[in-house]
């Protein structure tokens, strides 16, 4: 493989960061043969997804049997939000090879100020994550080298925030090490 130890590391080592902030880091890789690249992105995104499951019973006649029976019928109730994606370009050739050797190419995100905090419950979660690849040409065509783990950070709000959070209703709270959010 031409990328090996392709991965970000961020400055900030707690992962936890604050809406207003910025996310800064270097994504790392080493070069181990000439490649052909058609450029160098980091991405940061922020999503919500839902599922719900509403449990009810009816009655419904079966004529196998000839009578009623009670059937539990489920109903799921999906949602998917994204807060925020955007994709920094950290290097752009037109054409350019890159020579094997080791690379760190730096970037930085600000955080908006209005979006909510990482969550997670039964119901529901708000995550945000950096996503990171490498695309190499192959003359009309590419492959994209990039890790299969997403680097996941911690999105929190300041507590004068967390007492009054329009997204999820006016009690919030932070959990464990694990959980936090409205």
């Amino acid at each position: 493989m031409t990328i090996r130890e392709l991965c970000v590391k961020l400055d900030n080592p707690h992962l936890v960061y604050f809406t207003g902030g910025t996310v800064t880091g270097t994504l790392n890789f080493t070069c181990t043969a000439p490649l052909h690249s058609a450029g160098v992105c980091v991405q940061l995104a922020g999503e919500c997804k839902t599922r719900v499951r509403e449990y009810h019973t009816e009655q419904e006649y079966n004529y196998q049997t000839d009578r009623y029976e009670t059937v539990t019928k489920i109903t799921i109730y999906k949602g998917d939000e994204e807060y925020i994606d955007t994709t920094i370009s950290l290097f752009e050739p037109p054409k350019h090879t890159l020579t094997p050797g080791n690379y760190s190419f730096p970037f930085s995100f600000p955080i908006p100020g209005n979006i909510p905090c990482t969550f997670s419950g039964t119901h529901g979660k708000v995550r945000y994550f950096i996503r990171y690849r490498v695309n190499h040409n192959l003359g009309n065509s590419y492959t994209t080298f990039s890790n299969d783990k997403e680097t996941v950070v911690l999105l929190c709000y300041l507590y004068a925030i967390l007492t009054n959070c329009p997204i999820f209703g006016s009690r919030c709270s932070l959990g464990g090490p694990k959980h936090s959010g409205c």
